[in-house]
């Protein structure tokens, strides 16, 4: 599913419009059914609903809505947020309509029209908020702002139109004052300011809603960001019969120090989870009982800190000589032998996933990070925020504030697949493309979560017949899965890494 910004949508809406001769007023009809649909599912005719409107064609879609309530025996109340005279075209159709019915409506022009309204509304079941929708850009002021604190302020379920009013549509951010919906609908497909926090927790649950622009139109205008859905692996799941251990492929997985063990076990045991045919871990000789205790399916190589230069190279070259794919990077450590792996392995021709304290090698040794774009190999990188901010030489807000954008930059530059982990995953590839994750939870956000979906990510590369782009996005999706699962039996606050690793199910 494409997700677009609001900008992204307009374009889309005018290529119907004035391409496949669709009219805009065909166009704000059906998304007020598409809104007319969800109430009708909760709240009977009865029921006491009130509909702020703006002036634009978010505030049209509102006024559609309510005669189509009205129509149907609802009995609305309308609030027009702003002065009537610039209420546009359609909006003013319908508003000519309403007046025709004698639909309540009441015009807010002045802060002092506020005060009158809040004790009447404040035993209203429903509030649809239709005032701003995608148009938002800028701090919200006056009797808008007014509006929507006014909304927030009522116990009334809030239903949001497309956006929540004050939710910037291309970031997520809040223009000042946001509100707070329990549900959004979206018209036409997902926003991505409603995925990104803050907008996402404002956007409560989100229903995108079919508003008849065809299929063609769709394709002909591709945004480059897609939500990550189940229905794009259904062959990367698939194993034949006639199979083997060899069939799924051996994955070499660098990771653990004397002080982190615990990220190899974590690793080693999704990746097996994950189906991966054999697992073989490289690591300080002080992991070996824990390790194998833990996961005796693994095949365990130890090195000595003491280790020359030589002797750790030549132990890991042959080492790689079985393995189909290398991962690096889980609870390894920041000391010299880091540095000499994560080289190594960035010279090796095997597929590669560069994890934890083999991203801060890279951050220290940018010539090294500059090696990454002559690979003949495909790498994956997996940094959460701060890792990202390290190897993008840049504060954390910078990256928080532009997620996607930062991803594809630097996937770009480097030739390589970026899975930036944070509430919201966002996957980059090479070509421009980025998918983001909306699943998972917040009991996600605990220690050694990253190395568990580094070994998931790490098993489906060991398969040679799975792509390195699919095994990162349905790494992530799986992983995402199991934290769900894990939620869902324990609750978030009780989860822990190890919990999502046994939750794998594939």
């Amino acid at each position: 599913m494409y997700i677009y910004t609001g900008e992204e949508m307009s374009a889309l809406d005018k290529k119907v419009t004035e391409v496949y001769n669709i009219s805009s007023l065909i166009l704000m009809e059906n998304a007020a059914r598409g809104v007319f649909e969800e109430i009708i599912d909760e709240f009977p005719p009865d029921s006491s609903i009130a509909i702020f409107c703006g002036t634009g064609n978010n505030g049209g879609d509102g006024l559609a809505l309510a005669r189509q309530l009205f129509c149907k025996g609802y009995r609305p109340e309308v609030f027009i947020v702003g002065e009537e005279s610039n209420i546009k075209a359609l909006g003013k159709a319908n508003l000519s309509s309403l007046r025709a019915l004698k639909v309540p409506i009441c015009i807010l022009e002045e802060e002092s029209d506020f005060k009158e309204i809040k004790s009447r509304l404040s035993s209203t079941d429903l509030i649809c908020d239709a005032i701003i929708g995608t148009a938002c850009n800028r701090p919200i002021e006056g009797i808008q702002k007014s509006a929507i604190n006014l909304i927030n302020s009522l116990p009334a379920i809030i239903y949001a139109l497309d956006v929540p009013s004050g939710i910037n549509s291309k970031t997520g951010k809040i223009c000042g004052v946001a509100a707070r919906a329990q549900k959004t609908i979206s018209f036409g497909g997902l926003k991505r300011g409603l995925l990104l926090f803050p907008g996402a927790e404002m956007a409560g649950e989100i229903v995108v809603k079919d508003i008849g622009f065809p299929p063609c139109a769709i394709e002909e205008m591709p945004t480059n960001l897609q939500l990550l859905d189940a229905e794009d692996f259904s062959k990367e799941k698939h194993r034949p019969a006639n199979s083997h251990k060899g069939t799924f492929g051996t994955a070499l997985i660098v990771a653990g120090s004397e002080s982190m063990g615990g990220a190899a076990i974590l690793a080693s045991k999704a990746s097996y989870r994950s189906g991966a045919g054999v697992v073989r871990v490289l690591s300080t000789e002080n992991n070996r009982t824990s390790l194998l205790s833990n996961v005796p399916e693994a095949i365990f190589t130890g090195y000595s800190v003491d280790y020359t230069k030589t002797e750790l190279v030549s132990l890991f070259e042959e080492e790689t000589k079985q393995a189909n794919v290398i991962l690096i990077g889980p609870g390894i450590g920041r000391k010299a032998g880091t540095h000499i792996l994560t080289e190594a392995a960035i010279k090796s021709e095997k597929r590669l996933i560069i994890d934890a304290d083999g991203l801060n090698t890279l951050a220290e040794d940018f010539k090294l990070m500059d090696t990454l774009k002559n690979r003949k190999a495909e790498t994956i990188l997996t940094p959460h925020v701060g890792e990202m901010a390290r190897l993008m030489g840049c504060d954390k807000s910078v990256i928080m504030d532009d997620l996607i954008g930062t991803a594809q930059n630097l996937s770009k530059r480097y030739h390589i697949i970026v899975v930036l982990k944070s509430a919201r995953t966002v996957i980059a590839l090479p070509n421009g493309m980025a998918y983001i994750s909306a699943g998972g939870c917040n009991g996600m956000a605990t220690a050694g979560s990253g190395d568990v979906l580094a070994g998931v990510i790490c098993a489906l590369a060991a398969n040679p017949q799975i792509s390195m782009e699919s095994a990162a996005l349905l790494g992530v999706y799986e992983h995402a899965k199991a934290g769900k699962r894990v939620s869902e039996e324990h609750g978030d606050i009780s989860m822990t890494a190890g919990d999502i690793a046994q939750a794998l199910v594939f």
